[in-house]
């Protein structure tokens, strides 16, 4: 069963604190669903895609970015593909 973690540290944080804890995700997890507040998750999912995302309320962008661990997730600046990118 799927881990559920509360992190309060994403509310409004920076996009260092967003990746540290992209980083910090579980080494065998194949996809991580990150759910936060603008500006800080259309900042990440814009660092991310390498294109602009803007996200409204209730908002959702699915982005696949090719890493082998949560770890590389920093050197994956601009290289995720946008997959899905749906309103509120």
């Amino acid at each position: 069963e799927p881990a559920v973690t509360r992190e309060a540290r994403l509310y409004n944080c920076s996009l260092d604190t967003f990746l540290s804890i992209l980083v910090a995700s579980p080494p065998g997890a194949d996809a991580v669903a990150v759910v936060g507040h603008n500006p800080t998750i259309s900042h990440a999912a814009t660092w991310l895609a390498g294109s602009p995302v803007s996200l409204p309320t209730a908002g959702a962008a699915e982005i696949q970015v090719d890493i082998d661990s949560w770890t590389d997730i920093v050197a994956a600046a601009g290289r995720g593909a946008l997959r899905a990118l749906r309103a509120g």
